[in-house]
């Protein structure tokens, strides 16, 4: 296996706190890519979260495939329990139903929303306390104090779409947040270039592939 030096999403969070929209959403396209790449080998991870993505310093990288499965194979285990995290479940994986590449999508969601707070979208212990919890608030919303522009809103509010077909793919999710942060030709220009972003370019395309 790969050795990644550096730490993960979920300890970064721990401490420092929330990110930055762009930081969140720069980070989000990239796991966005990884999900594009795997997807179009007919994997899917069931385990997207924080701890699972590692800040590597050529980039985010998505880690522990350990749980994945080829899209429609059960989400309950031979043991009866639901393979994943239950504070980054879709609600398919909830009921027990076969998880596909929407799975993975809404577990994106997820990600963004924790990185813009600081916490999961739902706190639990154990798994009856994230139940609870998600069944007291079952659409996660932003507050109003991330100051995040709309069009990331709008890709956040999607990937949490409780249908999995309204999901969008983690190709257009990629798409999506790369329009939101790359700047304008005449802020490319005051600041110097962006070079991440031509790098973004190449990693979209390459998920295409």
């Amino acid at each position: 296996m790969e050795f990644l030096p550096g730490r993960s999403l979920a300890a970064h969070l721990h401490d420092t706190g929330p990110l930055t929209w762009h930081d969140a959403a720069r980070i989000c396209m990239d796991i966005a890519c990884a999900l594009a790449a795997a997807h179009h080998h007919n994997v899917v991870h069931r385990d997207i979260k924080p701890s699972n993505i590692m800040l590597a310093p050529a980039g985010p990288k998505v880690v522990d495939f350990g749980v994945s499965a080829a899209p429609g194979e059960s989400s309950i285990g031979d043991d009866g329990r639901v393979w994943g995290t239950p504070a980054y479940f879709a609600p398919e994986q909830m009921r027990g139903e076969a998880a596909g590449p929407a799975a993975d999508i809404y577990a994106l969601g997820l990600v963004l929303h924790t990185c813009l707070t600081g916490r999961p979208a739902w706190t639990g212990h154990t798994f009856r306390d994230v139940v609870v919890s998600r069944a007291l608030s079952p659409l996660p919303r932003l507050p109003d104090h991330c100051d995040v522009p709309e069009q990331v809103v709008a890709v956040h509010r999607r990937r949490l779409m409780p249908q999995p077909r309204k999901r969008p793919s983690a190709r257009e999710v990629a798409r999506l947040l790369h329009d939101a942060i790359t700047p304008t030709r005449g802020e490319q220009n005051k600041a110097g270039g962006f070079p991440w972003v031509r790098n973004a370019v190449l990693r979209v395309a390459g998920a295409q592939s």
